[in-house]
């Protein structure tokens, strides 16, 4: 009989413990161990408007004047001479300061160039009557319209005939005309292009 009330209570303690829920890992509440077994939680995404960079602002080139363009004109390395700052008095043309037309004028001689009884004075052939070097001008404009009106001009007057024939030349960005005699040849015109694209 012992026996068996032994046996009884053994099997009625086994019973008992099938019925506890099983506890939760060491450390943790049961609350805490429910939110860590859970679901992940939501994605944040910014919806603040990204600032795209404003582009740089260019810098506008700095006026010629006549005293600039002679200071570069001595800077070149060319043979220079006679180089000249025209006044809206001292103009020769009548033009400088006028309605549509440039505001500044210099004109210079090379060295390099014969004297010669037909001079191009301020860019144009006239006889004189000493035999004098031709001389070469730039001429700084406004705005584009009266540089490409002058461009124009000085182009048809040019090509109207070999005794006015020049080499005409543009800085656009300095609104810039230069007129160089025909007296120069090719090479030392070219030279002269060049320079007037670094002004």
């Amino acid at each position: 009989m012992r026996r068996v009330a032994l046996l009884a209570l053994v099997l009625a303690s086994a019973c008992g413990q099938s019925d506890v829920a099983p506890s939760a890992a060491p450390g943790l509440s049961s609350t805490a161990a429910s939110v860590a077994t859970g679901p992940p939680g939501p994605t944040v995404i910014s919806l603040l408007p990204t600032r795209t960079p404003a582009p740089p602002t260019p810098v506008a080139a700095s006026p010629m004047t006549g005293d600039i363009i002679a200071t570069a004109l001595k800077a070149s390395g060319m043979p220079i001479t006679e180089i000249v700052i025209y006044t809206a008095e001292s103009d020769p043309n009548k033009l400088l300061g006028r309605p549509g037309q440039y505001v500044a004028k210099v004109s210079w001689r090379d060295q390099r160039t014969e004297p010669t009884p037909f001079p191009t004075v301020s860019g144009f052939a006239f006889p004189t009557s000493e035999p004098t070097p031709p001389d070469a001008t730039i001429e700084v404009f406004p705005d584009d319209a009266t540089l490409k009106t002058r461009q124009d001009y000085t182009e048809a007057i040019s090509k109207s005939s070999p005794l006015f024939l020049q080499y005409i030349s543009v800085n656009a960005r300095r609104r810039a005309l230069m007129r160089l005699p025909k007296d120069f040849t090719p090479d030392q015109a070219q030279a002269y292009q060049a320079w007037l694209g670094t002004l």
